[in-house]
């Protein structure tokens, strides 16, 4: 989800561009309606409510472990970006001890806490159409950056 849409008003002022964040919670996207240059969109990441080939770009920051069906939400993504664009993931190393506990204690309030190991989530975007690599940032973090490649039917 989108949260409360601080790195896309971020984003939004400092590229300049255009930013969509979409959440499932109307209490988080309270907080980025009304930012400029910035569109607030109730919705579901498995089932995303914009045309094929919307967006230059997907960034999903410290979010995809919320998503139960995260391959879903991965062919989501690599739909709604146009192909040669690029989806930029950043999230939590499951290999490392500490995104364990914290997984844990997501799980113990209802959370999904899918956190994946780097190698798992290049894996998942490949298949979606958007292969990639990933870099290990500091402790327990990794970013994703991949690019669409998926052909028109």
């Amino acid at each position: 989800g989108g949260g409360t849409g601080a790195l896309a008003a971020l984003l939004a002022r400092v590229v300049p561009c255009k930013v969509s964040v979409v959440d499932r919670s109307p209490q988080m996207l309270r907080y980025a309606t009304g930012a400029p240059n910035v569109d607030s969109v109730l919705g579901d990441a498995t089932a995303l409510r914009f045309v094929d080939d919307t967006f230059d770009a997907a960034l999903v920051c410290d979010a995809l472990h919320h998503i139960r069906e995260r391959a879903a939400a991965a062919r989501e993504m690599a739909r709604v970006v146009r192909p040669g664009g690029a989806i930029v993931i950043a999230e939590l190393d499951a290999s490392v001890l500490r995104t364990r506990l914290i997984g844990l204690v997501e799980r113990v309030v209802g959370e999904p806490a899918g956190f994946m190991r780097p190698e798992e989530l290049a894996r998942l975007m490949a298949a979606a159409g958007a292969p990639g690599s990933t870099q290990q940032q500091n402790g327990a973090s990794y970013v994703f950056v991949g690019k669409v490649v998926r052909a028109h039917a």
